[in-house]
């Protein structure tokens, strides 16, 4: 992880111009679960130049959908938000902005957060926030038992040890 930000940070700053070493070891890091890894591969591909051969909204989406999904985490939950709600990789879905605002806002209170739900929230349906609050609901309860399932059962003591158990 620590590597591709480097490398990415190098492109970046036009040290390099090749972008795909740092890709690889973020996708790496992705690949066995790092949430930040996620995260800026999500970033890079939705905020690169729409003429750049990087700038895939679609995939940019989906990695910030994979981060916020796995890891409720604030920062992965605003930015997913903020792709649903200007429709950029992902059709525009205001019910599923407004949960992952609020799903950001959970996490880490922000006035950024906190502004997108008082100005969506008047536009609207009742129906809208029920899917809204139903998601939120459902991907709390996925992520628990994510994080309960990642637990392993305790062994007892000594089984199988002769005379024991």
């Amino acid at each position: 992880m620590t590597l591709g930000l480097w490398k990415l940070r190098a492109y970046s700053a036009g040290l390099t111009a090749d972008p795909e070493p740092a890709l690889t070891w973020l996708r790496r890091a992705s690949d066995v679960g790092q949430w930040e890894a996620d995260y800026t591969l999500g970033l890079f591909h939705l905020l690169s130049l729409p003429s750049s051969p990087n700038y895939d909204a679609e995939r940019g989406a989906q990695y910030l959908r994979k981060c916020a999904e796995r890891t409720l985490s604030g920062e992965c939950a605003f930015a997913y938000a903020t792709a649903l709600d200007g429709g950029r990789g992902v059709p525009r879905d205001r019910a599923q902005a407004y949960a992952f605002y609020q799903l950001a806002e959970d996490d880490k209170p922000a006035a950024a957060s906190k502004q997108r739900l008082k100005d969506m929230r008047p536009l609207m349906s009742r129906e809208e926030i029920a899917q809204a609050e139903a998601l939120i609901v459902r991907l709390r309860n996925a992520f628990v038992a994510s994080k309960r399932a990642s637990v392993a059962p305790p062994v007892p003591c000594c089984a199988g040890a002769p005379g024991k158990g």
